[in-house]
């Protein structure tokens, strides 16, 4: 599933100018986010650049990043199911208002999430 409803204003390009490993989704005031996957939060906090992230694990080195959120709704440590609310999105620049920044990683490197979530409806 989607992290969020919404659309599609920043693409995958991690050759780009600037490079960009995820996706930039505008989104409603309020919207919220939720896990893609299950898995452990490993990361609750502050990222420079990025706002308020929560990063989940989801074993087999697969881990799902969701940044500029306004708020949280989970903890570190904490355990996620697939569509588990982890927070509400926030003010994200490049939908110049309300959105999430979206990233899937395998083994620390950025995969297109384009290629991993169900077809937009």
């Amino acid at each position: 599933p989607w992290p969020v409803t919404g659309k599609v204003v920043a693409g995958f390009a991690p050759d780009g100018r600037p490079a960009r490993r995820g996706l930039g989704i505008a989104t409603a005031e309020g919207a919220e986010v939720r896990s893609v996957f299950w898995g452990k939060v490993v990361h609750n906090d502050t990222l420079r650049g990025l706002g308020k992230v929560v990063i989940v694990f989801h074993g087999n080195d697969y881990y799902s990043l969701y940044a500029y959120l306004a708020d949280t709704d989970v903890q570190t440590g904490q355990e996620v199911e697939k569509d588990e609310p982890i927070g509400r999105a926030g003010y994200y620049p490049e939908a110049h208002g309300t959105g999430t920044y979206f990233e899937l990683r395998f083994r620390q490197k950025p995969i297109n999430p384009l290629l991993w979530l169900t077809p937009a409806k």
